[in-house]
């Protein structure tokens, strides 16, 4: 019986390929146009990128929309939507221009499609291909990092400050950027370690070491606090749920954590007396010894951004307070995306989203699918400094990672899949 329902569950997964290619294609897509516009610096990349994914999933949104079973997480994500489109309303009255509204809902609105995509696609399958495409990205972001051609720094200066400050263009150089920012490919390769080490541990999947050697490679590279401490916690919590929650001989287990602890060891060494690599570990020190000034950075502009909302409880409008409204308002938040969506959506709003975020926490460690909880706390992490959830490509895997914890389908998620396997 069990061995029909395998037969079964493969049957259907091969015929859902088609569908399972379209977050994989829109990754894939998106990465290709942020690589062409490190030569093409004018190409609206966002605009692109948006009319990329609303067309390929285009016919999956309208095939659940009107779906007639709905969970109670499906309406909370709803209602979050309608709430976000309502504050355009906002914007009769900020004396901001409407343009920052759809500037806005273009990289952090547009990414719930993929909460959609999530309900009908290969888990397992997206999951291993966003490592294969993320590994590339980092790989190539390194190597322009540490040979830093001219086209490089000038799609730093262009990208990253538009233009407008060219004066501190050497300064972000000094950080790895790949062809994102150091924000974004330190959120990548957090996810990409965490998947990594599902595959490698839960799976055993062998090849996926590499992807987690690179990826921690691209975490070390993008100088990134939050990042630091994100794949920290990641590492050390995986390893306890391999160590106390996998089904494995104890002998693997404690030569695969020795192993671990001796790779650390002689990369500590290499670091510490390489001459080559002296100047990104004090790079490295001091970003790691400004921990302490993470927050008293950003709490004054919380504080004013606060204080200056004319209503906490509905708030002032989708993007009235982020990065595009900077040059309109002299009140904006651009560190700290749970005050943003506290300034921009409100009271409700803020509780709304948090429901989300706990309801998938929730669901997600009881169905055991404990890569998507993962990929949720690493982007809920990033966010208490960071406007992470305003980013496009980050909210990409952020949103399915909950749309796959709702999901009922039966290869739901590379750990639940796990143990289905090994009850067949």
């Amino acid at each position: 019986m069990n061995e029909v329902m395998c037969l079964n569950t493969k049957r259907k997964t091969k015929n859902k390929r088609i569908i399972d290619d379209k977050s994989t294609l829109i990754y894939f897509l998106c990465t290709v146009f942020y690589c062409i516009r490190m030569f093409y610096l004018n190409l609206p990349i966002g605009v692109i990128c948006g009319l990329v994914i609303i067309f390929v999933s285009l016919p999956v949104i309208f095939q659940t929309i009107f779906a007639k079973s709905k969970s109670r997480l499906d309406i909370l994500v709803y209602l979050f939507i309608i709430l976000n489109i309502f504050s355009i309303v906002h914007y009769t009255y900020n004396q901001i221009p409407l343009s920052v509204f759809f500037s806005d809902a273009l990289s952090s609105f547009v990414p719930i499609v993929f909460y959609y995509l999530a309900k009908s696609s290969n888990k397992e399958r997206v999951y291993s291909w966003f490592c294969y495409i993320t590994s590339f990205v980092t790989i190539i972001g390194i190597i322009l990092f540490l040979t830093t051609p001219s086209f490089y720094i000038e799609f730093l200066r262009y990208s990253t400050y538009s233009g407008r400050f060219h004066e501190v263009v050497y300064e972000q150089s000094g950080r790895m950027c790949s062809i994102y920012n150091s924000t974004i490919i330190g959120i990548l390769c957090c996810y990409a370690v965490a998947v990594s080490l599902d595959k490698f541990l839960i799976r055993h999947k062998k090849a996926f070491i590499v992807h987690f050697v690179i990826n921690l490679m691209g975490v070390f590279f993008c100088y990134q606090r939050s990042s630091y401490i994100v794949c920290a916690v990641v590492i050390v919590v995986y390893f306890l749920v391999y160590m106390f929650r996998v089904k494995e001989r104890l002998t693997n287990k404690i030569v695969l954590l020795g192993i671990f602890i001796v790779a650390c060891f002689v990369l500590g060494y290499y670091l510490m007396y390489s001459s080559s690599m002296s100047v990104y570990l004090e790079r490295f020190f001091s970003r790691t010894e400004s921990f302490d000034t993470a927050f008293s950075e950003r709490t004054g502009t919380w504080i004013a951004a606060i204080e200056n909302t004319p209503s906490l409880l509905f708030g002032s409008g989708l993007g009235s307070v982020g990065h595009h409204a900077m040059p309109y308002s002299e009140f904006t938040v651009r560190d700290g995306n749970y005050i943003k969506i506290l300034c921009e959506n409100g009271i409700i709003g803020l509780s709304l989203f948090a429901i989300i975020c706990l309801t998938a926490i929730i669901s997600g460690f009881k169905k055991k699918k404990y890569c998507e909880v993962a990929v949720i706390f690493i982007m809920l992490l990033h966010s208490v400094g960071s406007n992470t959830l305003s980013l496009l490509v980050p909210g990409f895997l952020f949103w399915y990672a909950i749309g796959s914890i709702n999901s009922k389908s039966v290869n739901g998620g590379i750990f639940y899949e796990n143990n289905r396997r090994h009850s067949c």
